[in-house]
């Protein structure tokens, strides 16, 4: 199975940038979304799903990253697991 990642970024994150870059450096399919442009219920709705996912947690960093429809946190670990 092809890995294929989902990733919520703030456009001046440098995170979300470094993201961004490991994906294309690595070659993974992948997609794009700004955060910022959700709309509100969207972004609620992203923040429930995350929060039931991540051991009823919330996550407030960027980026949010879903590897295969799971989520998996951000770039440090996006970085450990492209980089093995």
């Amino acid at each position: 199975m092809i890995d294929e990642y989902l990733v919520l970024i703030k456009i001046g994150c440098p995170y979300s940038e470094n993201a961004i870059s490991l994906l294309k450096e690595k070659k993974q399919k992948h997609h794009f979304v700004d955060y910022f442009k959700l709309s509100k219920k969207m972004k609620d709705n992203v923040n429930e799903l995350i929060k039931s996912l991540n051991k009823n947690k919330e996550y407030n960093y960027y980026p949010k990253i879903f590897k295969n429809e799971e989520f998996i946190g951000g770039f440090d670990k996006l970085s450990k697991i492209l980089t093995k």
